[in-house]
């Protein structure tokens, strides 16, 4: 997982009006990759609400990207 910030500390930070994005690299474990997005399928018995709301497949490169933000911020 990558983590890149771009925060100035010298400036008040509201937590509130922050975003963060992550990227998983899933190249050298394609099964757990795939598993992780038949959680994505409304059909699937595993299927999870917060990986479709949250989460980008990336088939191509077998990377999940992740966001994390307050909820009402993103619109």
């Amino acid at each position: 997982m990558k983590l890149l910030t771009d925060i100035n500390t010298e400036n008040d930070i509201d937590v509130d009006k922050q975003v963060m994005i992550c990227s998983v690299d899933f190249s050298d474990n394609v099964e757990m990759y795939n598993a992780l997005k038949n959680t994505a399928n409304i059909e699937s018995v595993f299927y999870n609400e917060e990986i479709v709301k949250y989460g980008i497949f990336d088939d191509n490169n077998t990377i999940l990207w992740l966001v994390w933000y307050r909820e009402g911020f993103v619109k």
